[in-house]
């Protein structure tokens, strides 16, 4: 009984979808009809003589990426003509073209406007960089503009976590983007200009943005100037350094200003040599001296067992740069 209902489903439902879907892709075949260009077939030679001609096959992906290349999306014609130059069935190459989500499977505009908004760039806004770009271009995702310029997609994650929200521009990676910024890409694109890529902030890079590591670029400056002869290095002395290496040298709450002053008469290479500069964990709090810091170290002090005194040593300091103690 079962087998026979089975049979009965694939008469009345199974099999004329399959057939409509079939003289479909003939009609569309029919009316885009694929041929890799004179220059692409000395590319496609190339790719193949990558391979063993036995396994031919293997070059499915990177015709498919040339295809694309070519015609700005995949057309299912594309995928016959890569059959039949690899010897295989036309449903592998389908196979591999379906389970790929950089491939597409219809026209495009002249640029790819791609969103990721995986965890990290939705952790740092790319909801709202996903509307800014559906407002300045009137479309929604999988949409492209009327007058065929953006094509709108999400995408998952780009690789780029550390300097998300990330958005790719015609395979540019676009990163740190907030509305405004994405905006005056979107703007740049529309009048035919290529905006630089990368970050769209002042940090190089993927480095971290936080206050510690500014002061640990002020220590860094601070060294390259003493290094450099300058024994008594000054506010201005660390931001040319800053403007040399095209790092923003804005003095963030002062803090150039205060380390200057901190290292007033005293020997850099000394207080590290002391082990009383500790770059890998610099304390924000007491950055005045004896201040948030060393007043909770002096609590902790309290409630420990006083300790069994030991010989005094140069190189053994609880004290740290903001700590107290050493700057008082």
């Amino acid at each position: 009984m079962l087998s026979l209902c089975q049979k009965t489903i694939s008469k009345i439902i199974i099999t004329p979808v399959l057939n409509k879907r079939f003289f479909t892709s003939l009609f569309e075949m029919e009316k885009t009809p694929f041929d890799y260009t004179q220059d692409n077939y000395e590319k496609v030679d190339n790719i193949l003589s990558k391979y063993p001609s036995e396994h031919k096959k293997s070059a499915i992906i990177p015709l498919l990426h040339l295809a694309q290349d070519q015609e700005g999306y995949v057309p299912e014609s594309a995928m016959v003509k890569i059959a039949s130059i690899v010897s295989c069935p036309v449903s592998k190459v389908f196979e591999t073209f379906t389970f790929y989500s950089m491939f597409r499977p219809k026209p495009v505009g002249d640029h790819v406007v791609e969103v990721c908004t995986n965890l990290s760039c939705q952790l740092r806004g790319a909801d709202q960089v996903l509307k800014a770009i559906q407002d300045k271009l009137g479309i929604k995702l999988g949409e492209t503009t009327k007058d065929k310029k953006f094509t709108l997609l999400e995408v998952e994650c780009q690789g780029a976590c550390a300097t998300a929200p990330v958005v790719v521009i015609d395979g540019n990676y676009y990163e740190d983007v907030e509305v405004q910024s994405i905006t005056s890409i979107l703007s740049d694109f529309s009048h035919d200009i290529v905006p630089k890529s990368g970050t769209q902030t002042q940090r190089k890079g993927p480095e971290p943005m936080d206050d510690q590591y500014f002061i640990m670029r002020v220590i860094t400056a601070y060294l390259l100037c003493v290094m450099g002869g300058n024994e008594t290095p000054g506010v201005e002395d660390i931001k040319n350094v800053f403007k040399a290496a095209g790092i923003d040298d804005s003095d963030k709450d002062g803090k150039i200003e205060k380390f200057v002053g901190l290292m007033k008469g005293k020997n850099i290479f000394d207080v590290i040599n002391a082990g009383k500069l500790q770059m890998g964990s610099l304390p924000m709090g007491g950055m005045g001296g004896s201040g948030g810091s060393s007043e909770k170290k002096e609590e902790e002090k309290e409630e420990e067992p006083e300790p069994e005194p030991e010989p005094e040593s140069e190189s053994e300091s609880d004290d740290d740069m903001f700590g107290g103690g050493l700057f008082d």
